[in-house]
This record gives structure tokens, sequence and C-alpha cells, in this order.
């Protein structure tokens, strides 16, 4: 079963240090624009979601928490459904998205014109202390390697 939660247990997850992974299911540009700081970017669009989310994750019993733009947006749902059907134990949607985050007053970035896996990040946060990835930049990574 997937859950649902709100804002304030979103927060609350953020400062108890929870180990979770943040999701943000949207385009790459939207991610750009703007998103939930320490987020993890994996469009749901993307033709390799789930071996993204695979990398990003680590593993399929780590918590995973999807958002997407709004109460309006199904994005984050079919997401989580796609997770949990290919065997992710805990997987949350995140109600409201990141205009419920934007309403809340909650921390949020930019990453402006370069990829939000590159962007530097300037604090570890509670989500995950690794700079904010995308699918995109993780490809990146790869053939580097």
């Amino acid at each position: 079963m997937i859950r649902t939660i709100a804002t304030d247990e979103l927060e609350s997850m953020r400062r108890g240090n929870a180990d979770f992974l943040l999701l943000d299911v949207l385009s790459t540009e939207h991610f750009r624009d703007d998103h939930i700081e320490g987020a993890h970017n994996v469009p749901l669009t993307s033709p390799d979601f789930l071996q993204a989310v695979e990398r990003a994750a680590g593993s399929k019993s780590r918590r995973i928490v999807v958002y997407c733009a709004d109460e309006a947006c199904d994005a984050a749902e079919r997401a989580a459904r796609r997770l949990a059907d290919a065997g992710y134990a805990d997987v949350m949607t995140f109600l409201g998205g990141i205009h419920a985050w934007r309403q809340h007053g909650g921390a949020q970035e930019a990453s402006g014109p370069t990829t939000a896996g590159r962007a530097a990040a300037n604090s570890a946060v509670a989500v995950d202390r690794a700079a904010p990835r995308t699918a995109e930049s993780d490809a990146d990574s790869d053939t580097r390697a």
C-alpha cells in the first residue's frame, strides 16, 4: 500500500534526519527552476525511470517519498505505483507537491541554467547529504567512470 503524507510529516522526516530518498518526478527543466532542497530528479517520462531510481535509492528497501507539482498533478501517484509494482517496499507520495511545500515555506532550491546534478550544494540536508541529482546527471557520471 502506498501512503500519502502531508507537508508537516515531510518536514518532520527532514528535521529528524530520517533516511529517505526525496524524489521529484517532474521534468528536468521544472527541476532546474524549482525543487525541494535535497531532492533527486528522475522524470517519470524518463525511459530508464526504474533504473535511475534504483541508482539513486541504492536499495528497494529504502523509503522513497515521491512528489510532483501540486494536487492536480498525478505524476507522483503514477510513479509511486510503478515503484511499488517494481518491488520497492516503502513508497510514499507527498500530497500537494512543490506547490504545497512553497506554501508551507519549506526550503527550496533552483539549479539555474546548469544541470541540477552538477549544481553545488551549499549545505548538507537531512534527506540526502549529496547534491541534488537528476537522472541526466547520473547518466553523465556513468559515462565518465
